[in-house]
């Protein structure tokens, strides 16, 4: 068996850099949704450099951190607890 050279660019050395494609499935999405994301000036903070689009790990958590919500439902018992 012929051990295959992985093609990702985290485990190039290029310090957890993804393509759209790569951050698109981490998000769940669609790569062209994050093309539309970025032309609207939505969506995570990317890197354009040398004609290509990446996307650094960090940054993906963070607007996945960013866009995290607590249902109203889930808040109010919480809120209800902490006040016993």
């Amino acid at each position: 068996m012929v051990a295959r050279e992985s093609t990702r660019p985290a485990e190039k050395g290029l310090g957890g850099m993804l393509t759209t494609k790569e951050a698109a499935s981490l998000l769940g999405r669609l790569h062209s949704t994050l093309e539309r994301w970025r032309c609207e000036g939505r969506g995570p903070d990317y890197v354009k450099a040398e004609g290509g689009v990446r996307y650094h790990e960090d940054h993906l958590r963070e607007y996945i951190r960013r866009n995290t919500r607590t249902s109203s439902v889930r808040a109010l018992v919480e809120i209800k607890r902490e006040s016993l």
